[in-house]
This record gives structure tokens, sequence and C-alpha cells, in this order.
């Protein structure tokens, strides 16, 4: 009778603590769950969602030796081109921190050469197109995500054969020639991406740019080339300045 009386008695005292302890326990998650609330709402960051759009600058790194050589073997005393070309555009994009995310972007890059005596070189491209990223790592203000974008795009050759002093002399002698090339252009990239404040942010990518030509020539007012030079490609880098979450 004792034992059973015992027995009793310390089944009393578990069920009487545990709903205690259990109690005990969801006050200090609950307690947990306000931190952590009450830190997001300091912060002004929201966990999951990314959304901004913002200025990107960069940089491709072309491949521009055959374009070099033929203005090397020009009877014009044309400088070659910087293998480097400066780009600046506008991107947006938003979705899941951690999942699928759309955005449209266009980017307008160019280089130039310039010689003593006035003669001008200038590869420009310009192209825009849409973004597919996703997100693989994330911490409160850090993410990264892997993507790639898919542009249409036209490239363009301007070349200044002879600088005119006036308009009888522009008119009078050739001057220059305009070439084009339309593209479409693919780059895969990753992206780093940090939130500074509640509504500005800012990434860096790296990817690499391929582009494959629509038309087997370079058109010449309304003309095709032969001998016309080859895809442009290269790694890319660049830096966005964003304004959202």
């Amino acid at each position: 009778m004792k034992r059973i009386v015992s027995v009793l008695l310390v089944l009393i005292l578990c069920f009487g603590t545990f709903p205690s302890y259990v109690k005990a326990e969801d006050n200090s998650s609950q307690t947990m769950k306000e931190i952590d609330i009450n830190l997001d709402k300091k912060n002004n960051l929201p966990l999951y969602v990314r959304a901004g759009a913002g200025i990107r600058v960069g940089i491709i790194k072309l491949n521009l030796h055959d374009l070099n050589q033929i203005l090397k073997s020009s009877n014009q005393n044309f400088r070659p081109l910087d293998n480097e070309m400066n780009v600046i555009g506008i991107e947006a994009i938003a979705g899941v921190r951690e999942g699928n995310r759309f955005g449209a972007y266009f980017l307008h890059g160019n280089t130039e050469s310039v010689s003593k005596s006035g003669e001008r070189v200038d590869l420009e491209m310009n192209y825009g197109g849409v973004l597919y990223e996703r997100g693989i790592y994330m911490k409160r203000n850090i993410d990264l995500s892997l993507g790639t974008g898919i542009a249409f795009g036209k490239t363009e050759l301007n070349l200044l054969h002879h600088r005119a002093n006036d308009l009888n002399d522009a008119v009078g002698r050739a001057t220059g020639t305009s070439l084009e090339e339309c593209f479409i252009l693919l780059e895969p990239r990753i992206k780093f991406y940090q939130q500074l404040t509640s509504t500005i942010a800012y990434d860096l990518s790296l990817g690499y740019m391929l582009t494959h030509n629509l038309q087997d020539n370079w058109d010449l007012n309304g003309y095709n080339l032969d001998n016309s030079l080859d895809d442009f490609e290269g790694a890319t880098i660049s830096f966005r300045l964003t304004f959202g979450i």
C-alpha cells in the first residue's frame, strides 16, 4: 500500500511539474520569437523577399584582337581599341531571396580610340533583356545568387577617317563609316548582394558574356560585308547601387 501511495505521489509531482516546464519552455520560445521580431523591426529588413532597381556600371573584357588587326592593316592611321569596354545602364529584379527571382535590364557600352591626326574608332554595344536568378545562400543582410541574362542587342562600329573642318569639307570628302550587327546574348553570372539600410543596397556580379550574331555579315547602309568579325565574348564585372528591399 505504501508503495502504491509513493508511486501516486511521484506521478502527481511529475504531472504537476511537467505543465509548468512546458509552459516555461513555451514562454522562452515566445520570448526568443519576440526578440527576433523586434530585431527585424529594428532593422526594417524583410527576411525572404528581394526587390529593387538601380544603376549598374561595369566592364566587359572583350577579345578585340581580330578587329585591331584589321584596323592596323588599313591605310588609315587608326589606333587599336582597348579590350576593356565600359558599360552603364539600369537593372530591376524581384523575387524570393532563397528562391527564384526575375527582372529586366538595359546596358550601353563603348570603347574608343583617337589618333593624333584625328582618326577615331568607336565600338558600341547596346542590349537589353530579361534576368533570372536563383538565391543559393542568405543571412540577415547578405545573400548570394546564381543567374543569367538573356538579351537582344546591336553592335555599332563607327570609323572617322577624316576630320572635316567645315560642312563643305565633310560633304565633299568621305569622312566616316558606320557598321552594324545585331546579336543575342547570354550572360551567366554569380552575384553578391548586401542590404545597407532598409531601402539602399548594393551588389557585385561576376560573369561571362556570350553573343551570337543574327546576321552572317556586318551591315553597311543595307549592304552585307564579307569577311566579318566573329561573335564577341568576354568576362564581365559589374556594380549596382540599388533602391529597394
